[in-house]
C-alpha cells in the first residue's frame, strides 16, 4: 500500500519547492496545493506524491553531483503531475504544464527550457550523463529498493493499469522491464550504480519471471 504524506512532510516539501522557483528567479511560485491535489488524483496508486518524496530524498543525498539541483528538483516535483491512464504523452503534457506555470511566475527562460527537457526525458530514461542521468536514476531508484518495496511498487503500478487486460499487462510489463534488465547498467550514474544496481537486476529477474514468457506493446 502506497503511504499517504503527513502533514509536516508536505509542508516540508512545500518550502522546499517554493524556495526552488525563487532561488531560480522566478517571481513567485505556483499553487503548491494545485499540484499536491494532482498527485491525489483517486486513479494512482504509484505516481503519488510519495514517489515525489522519495525522489526529492534521493536528490538530498547526492545533490553535490547536480549541475542545477534546483532545477533538478522541480523537475522531479513536476516529472509524474500529469498520469492520465492510457496515455502515453504523459511526460510531455507534464512539461507543458510546468512551461505554463514558468510563464506565469516569470520564470527565466534558461531554466525553464532546461527543466522541461528533464522532465520529458523521464519518458524514455535514456540520458547518458548530465543532471538528466541524475533525474532518471532517483527515478528509477525504486527498482533497487527492498524486495518488500519492490513488489509493493510492482502492486501499485499495477493497480495503476486496471484498465488493462491481465494478459496485454503481463506482455507490455515484461517487455518493458527486460528493456531495463538487458541493458549494460540499469543506472547511468556511478553514485546510483554502486548502490542499487545489483539489487535492482535481482528485483527486475524476479518480476519478469513472475509475469511469465510473452511479449507484446505498451507503454507500462
Amino acid at each position: 500500500m502506497t503511504q499517504v504524506p503527513n502533514n509536516n512532510e508536505v509542508a516540508a516539501a512545500r518550502r522546499c519547492v517554493e524556495d526552488a522557483w525563487r532561488g531560480l528567479g522566478a517571481r513567485s511560485a505556483p499553487d503548491f496545493l494545485e499540484i499536491f491535489a494532482r498527485y491525489g488524483e483517486p486513479h494512482r496508486a504509484y505516481h503519488t506524491f510519495e514517489h515525489v518524496l522519495e525522489c526529492l530524498g534521493w536528490l538530498e543525498a547526492c545533490e553535490e553531483l547536480a549541475e542545477h539541483p534546483l532545477e533538478i528538483r522541480l523537475a522531479l516535483v513536476y516529472h509524474d503531475v500529469v498520469c492520465a491512464p492510457g496515455c502515453t504523452d504523459n511526460e510531455v503534457r507534464s512539461g507543458d504544464l510546468f512551461r505554463v506555470h514558468a510563464e506565469a511566475n516569470q520564470l527565466p527562460n534558461g531554466p525553464t527550457e532546461r527543466i522541461v527537457r528533464l522532465i520529458e526525458g523521464t519518458a524514455l530514461h535514456q540520458a547518458h550523463g548530465g543532471d538528466g542521468a541524475l533525474v532518471n536514476d532517483i527515478d528509477l531508484a525504486v527498482f533497487g529498493s527492498s524486495p518488500r518495496r519492490f513488489a509493493q511498487y510492482d502492486g501499485a503500478v499495477r493497480k495503476e493499469y486496471g484498465h488493462v487486460d491481465e494478459a496485454v499487462f503481463r506482455r507490455g510489463r515484461r517487455l518493458i522491464l527486460r528493456s531495463f534488465l538487458e541493458g549494460t547498467a540499469i543506472y547511468r550514474t556511478p553514485f546510483f550504480g554502486e548502490r542499487l544496481e545489483a539489487q535492482a537486476r535481482k528485483n527486475l529477474a524476479r518480476a519478469i519471471a513472475a509475469l511469465g514468457s510473452t511479449h507484446s506493446v505498451g507503454e507500462l
